[in-house]
């Protein structure tokens, strides 16, 4: 006479168990596929994980510089910026009346056009869009500054700064 310990798996105890083994294996694939585009970086633009930290950051820096220029901006030049072009690209660039600079797009990275060494970036256009609090005589606007990527991705998000106008009603 046979005994029940000595059967093995039911039917019902076998697919269970072949649907927990799926599971588990596509959530193990996912994973992986996702640390080989932190390290490969595909779907980056070309980048390593390390070359898109170091782009973001230096965009990060630079977008930063140009929020600090637009908000030292008399208000009828900045209307004038914000009016004919919301949106720098490579073909048009903004010319900041105050530092003399001009702020361009070169190789598809935020920069001045004075400045030496281009490092290689995944910027395609970099946008100002005004808030519902808009500036008046009495009162600051607030504005973002958007740099938004070639291919958005979950690894190329784009960067946003906040800034406030004029500086003389903002706190610092």
């Amino acid at each position: 006479m046979k005994s029940t310990a000595d059967q093995g798996m039911t039917l019902l105890e076998v697919m269970v168990s072949a649907v927990m083994l799926a599971i588990f294996m596509a959530a193990f694939v996912a994973i992986m596929q996702l640390s080989a585009k932190l390290i490969k970086g595909v779907d980056s633009g070309g980048f390593t994980a390390s070359e898109l930290a170091l782009a973001r950051s230096i965009a990060t820096e630079r977008l930063n510089g140009l929020a600090s220029s637009l908000a030292r901006e008399e208000p009828a030049a900045f209307m004038e910026i914000i009016g004919a072009t919301k949106c720098l690209t490579a073909q048009a660039g903004w010319n900041l009346a105050n530092d003399g600079s001009r702020w361009s797009l070169s190789n598809q990275q935020l920069s001045k056009e004075l400045t030496g060494t281009e490092q290689k970036g995944f910027i395609e256009r970099v946008c100002i869009y005004p808030s519902k609090y808009a500036e008046s005589a009495t009162t600051p606007g607030l504005y973002v500054v958007q740099a938004e990527p070639k291919a958005a991705g979950p690894l190329l998000q784009p960067l946003r700064v906040l800034f406030c106008r004029p500086q003389n009603f903002c706190l610092q």
